[in-house]
């Protein structure tokens, strides 16, 4: 992954001390995009979404990311039912309406959003993590 170091957080089983010891981490960040994207193609499964996830974000990076891409990203949605991959996204050029574009025609449903790195929508995000068990979690930071 060149320079990002990916952390895999599975945080299948992750107490909740340990998800706002991330949530702390992730504030320090600036983030600027964040969204959800919606895999629902055959198989329903959190697997399938992360491959579709990780091509998708792999692709953002080498076209468009800087030296400090960055991303998070959680799956929820019980197997058999589509997927909803929630992410941040910062250090990239900022082509965001090509991204989601892409998405939609991979999967057809996007919402990627341009954001105040510190807004309402990073907040709510990290806030999340410190209070869900079992999430599906995975970060890519520099």
């Amino acid at each position: 992954m060149g320079n990002v170091e990916e952390r895999n957080a599975r945080a299948r089983g992750l107490g909740e001390r340990q998800n706002r010891e991330y949530a702390k981490t992730l504030r320090q960040y600036d983030w600027q995009w964040c969204g959800t994207l919606i895999v629902a193609s055959d198989p329903l499964t959190s697997r399938h979404a992360d491959i579709k996830f990780i091509n998708w974000v792999e692709e953002l990076r080498k076209e468009d990311g800087g030296p400090a891409f960055r991303w998070v990203r959680v799956i929820t949605g019980d197997d058999g039912e589509p997927q909803k991959v929630h992410f941040l996204i910062g250090g990239l050029c900022n082509r965001r309406t090509k991204w989601a574009r892409r998405w939609d025609k991979l999967q057809r449903n996007a919402e990627v959003l341009q954001c105040d790195p510190h807004g309402e929508d990073v907040r709510r995000f990290i806030d999340d993590l410190a209070y869900y068990e079992g999430l599906d979690m995975k970060v890519a930071l520099p």
